[in-house]
């Protein structure tokens, strides 16, 4: 078992679900066991499910530890490790928080699997821009190529597969943090990517090659039946995989009725799907999409999925390449100082 020269003390800060409210605890410090690796923290992401994660129905919230996204540095190794890691390196990770049994990101020191971080390459990424690339990123992997998800091909050499060039993916939402990684990872794919119109200018820049056209209010698009004529028109009228990445009522329906007529389609959504959702078209299939299966956990009626887990892991191992060649932008994102107390103290639940 490899240690670094720090000193791990026995007990650390952590944010913790005490009823209402969210709290700054001393709790015991992580021992690592098969394949674990205990990271110092040094920078943490505000996830939006650490919002609705702390009041939803979807997890038994009362002693939980809240955050699922941080970066770190490895202080201690635990035996048997999948992934080649050494004490000092620095990396990415999204492990499972903010339900009770679950260590949360948001703490000084985190414990997570070795085969689902990523290394963040020297002279690349400060901690606090990896810290908020860690669940859009996995995300928006997950989605695309996951067999049970979109299942596009995935492709991230020079010169994409032959039979992609003409695919179109709606990504709605792209401006999103989850959405931006989508628009990156079909283009590196080969795909061509149509995505809604606000900041234009930075999906442009991340390849997406065509937009809705304004302006179209994002929560009303479903009734804008110009905006889908649009969509439609830009894409011969062949787009069969859509990515919501917002996951709302009208959006979901409109990710629905964007997809060509006459042939089957999917339809992947962050969040619970809405009611009566497979009505809208018997031949396309609308799914929710749960990052946590690829973690060995899972909730609203979803399990661990293992092959989602081999799959995640070996394309993790790809991330540090694909930043290191500027073949992956990391989302932009606004930096709060002050650490674990700043977060109970401007009440960012």
């Amino acid at each position: 078992m490899s240690v670094s020269s720090e000193i791990i003390p026995s007990t650390c800060k952590a944010l913790v679900q005490e009823g209402k409210d969210i709290v700054l605890e001393e709790t015991p410090t992580p021992a690592v066991g098969e394949n674990e690796v205990l990271f110092r923290v040094r920078a943490i992401g505000l996830d939006p499910i650490d919002v609705t994660g702390t009041s939803s129905l979807f997890f038994p919230t009362e002693g939980a530890h809240i955050g699922c996204d941080f970066t770190g540095e490895v202080v201690k190794l635990g035996p048997n490790l999948k992934v080649d890691l050494k004490a000092g390196d620095k990396v990415s990770a999204t492990i499972v928080g903010n339900f009770v049994g679950g260590r949360g990101a948001f703490v000084q020191y985190a414990k997570t699997f070795s085969d689902i971080v990523w290394m963040i390459p020297e002279g690349t990424l400060l901690f606090e821009q990896a810290a908020a690339t860690a669940s859009p990123l996995n995300t928006a992997f997950q989605a695309l190529y996951g067999a049970k998800e979109l299942g596009l091909t995935q492709h991230f050499d020079s010169v994409p597969p032959k039979g992609t060039e003409n695919t179109w993916v709606f990504v709605y939402g792209g401006s999103s943090g989850v959405g931006q990684f989508a628009i990156q990872f079909a283009k590196l794919s080969g795909y061509k990517a149509v995505a809604s119109p606000r900041n234009h200018e930075l999906l442009k820049s991340l390849g997406a090659d065509a937009f809705v056209l304004p302006p179209v209010d994002t929560f009303t698009l479903a009734a804008d039946t110009s905006a889908l004529v649009f969509v439609k028109d830009v894409a011969g009228n062949s787009i069969s995989h859509a990515f919501d990445t917002i996951a709302g009522n009208h959006t979901q329906i409109t990710a629905v009725k964007v997809l060509a007529e006459h042939k089957p389609g999917k339809v992947i959504a962050v969040l619970p799907l809405a009611e009566g959702i497979h009505d809208v078209r018997k031949d396309v299939r609308v799914k929710m999409i749960d990052i946590f299966c690829s973690y060995g956990f899972g909730h609203v009626g979803l399990g661990p999925d293992d092959d989602a887990r081999g799959v995640l892991s070996a394309f993790l191992q790809k991330v540090p390449e694909l930043v290191q060649d500027g073949k992956l932008k990391c989302i932009p994102g606004k930096k709060f100082d002050g650490g674990l107390e700043k977060v109970v103290s401007d009440g960012f639940w």
